[in-house]
């Protein structure tokens, strides 16, 4: 069965049939064609004989690439994350017949080396997380919405990863190593700064208030990173933030944004006169009294 268009053709064959495989790559191919495998979660249900071959037999073209998504088992198969996986595809009748033969990325990278790829890189998808995707990338997707879930999210990242092998140049490897297993767990707080953006309605100025990390850490100043508080203007030259939730909990505490100098205090209280007390005294020209 095949499906074939101008830019496109797809066709089903037993990747087993490797003589059936290799007629039909060479009748669609040039012979310096680059060519892209991809498995995603695929080769692994083969037998360890067959993927193997399959994998060999890829090796053969001069301009081919070999990208490779599977499970591996990092702390071995009596972790629990790790257990409870290799149960679940069982369950399914869809065991991983190929993880018990290489279970590490060291064994990946060998498994393709020793195949005739001249070139073989593998990462975790917890590496990639923290070598691979920019702060830019990864302010953004925690801007979208709360995650507290980062131990389920470090486990299923330690226990999948990525290869790329290459026949021609080596690939590309922005960190410079063979295997980067579970990333750089070391990671710099940060500093907060604010952008703020006033909009005037027909009622009252309603400011905009997010607080971020920049590069310019404020001397004896330390907050984490937060949002959905409740954020309002003082005066021409001040705005208060109350609330909101970091990585962690709801937070209480309340600060005071100086639009001036760029820097933020923290309105301490014991009770809510003083805190009504300190904003009569900051905005004297108030009437509400």
């Amino acid at each position: 069965m095949a499906i074939s268009s101008m830019n496109y053709f797809a066709a089903g064959i037993d990747l087993r049939d490797l003589e059936k495989l290799d007629k039909f790559i060479q009748a669609q191919c040039q012979e310096d064609d680059e060519i892209l495998f991809i498995s995603e979660v695929a080769i692994t249900y083969m037998p360890v004989r067959d993927a193997d071959a399959l994998v060999k037999w890829a090796s053969k073209f001069s301009n081919g690439r070999f990208v490779l998504i599977e499970q591996i088992l990092p702390a071995g198969e009596t972790h629990p994350f790790a257990s409870t996986m290799l149960s679940h595809f069982k369950k399914i009748n869809s065991p991983l017949q190929n993880i018990g033969t290489y279970p590490t990325l060291s064994s990946q990278v060998q498994r393709f080396r020793g195949a005739g790829w001249k070139s073989a890189t593998a990462c975790d998808l917890y590496g990639a997380w923290c070598n691979l995707i920019s702060e830019q990338e990864k302010s953004f997707i925690e801007s979208v919405e709360a995650f507290d879930e980062h131990e389920d999210f470090v486990l299923f990242g330690q226990h999948y990863f990525f290869l790329c092998a290459n026949t021609g140049a080596k690939c590309y490897n922005p960190i410079g190593n063979d295997q980067w297993l579970n990333g750089d767990r070391s990671s710099s707080a940060g500093s907060i700064g604010c952008s703020t953006e006033v909009k005037q309605s027909p009622n009252a100025p309603v400011i905009g208030v997010t607080l971020t990390y920049n590069d310019n850490k404020q001397p004896g100043f330390a907050m984490s990173r937060r949002k959905y508080g409740a954020a309002s203007v003082l005066n021409s030259t001040s705005s208060i933030y109350n609330g909101g939730i970091d990585n962690k909990a709801r937070l209480s505490s309340t600060y005071i944004y100086d639009h001036t100098s760029g820097s933020f205090s923290e309105l301490r209280r014991t009770t809510e006169p003083q805190a009504r007390q300190w904003w009569l005294e900051s905005n004297p020209q108030s009437t509400h009294r």
